[in-house]
């Protein structure tokens, strides 16, 4: 079940302190927490009538989950490819929005996609 929550992140700097992730110090390294930005992975063509591509640069994507709005998971593909480029076809599933959730060697993204 996929759930929406708003937290705030706190990075531990080694030497003790802690401060906002949105402040930067110097000399300061966050431990403990991979990040993945939005911009690494794109889904397209969104809207789609059916196949959607995901491209992931070079994050390695290790598998792709599709949940509708209720969290219920309606497709896995767990993939053994080194291509930037993979194809899901969503096209035998009703129109409506889905999430599509991505797992990667440093982190997961959940990004969302309308069926027409």
């Amino acid at each position: 079940m996929i759930s929406l929550l708003t937290w705030e992140v706190i990075v531990v700097c080694l030497d003790g302190e802690s401060d906002p992730v949105s402040e930067t110090k110097p000399d300061c390294d966050g431990i403990g927490i991979n990040m993945i930005s939005v911009n690494d992975i794109n889904i397209y063509p969104n809207p789609t009538t059916g196949e959607l591509t995901i491209t992931n640069y070079e994050l390695g994507i290790t598998s792709i989950e599709v949940f509708d709005i209720y969290g219920k998971n309606l497709l896995s593909n767990h993939l053994i490819t080194s291509s930037s480029n993979h194809h899901i076809n969503i096209s035998h599933l009703p129109t409506g929005m889905y999430f599509v959730k991505i797992h990667t060697e440093t982190g997961v993204v959940v990004r969302k996609v309308v069926k027409e």
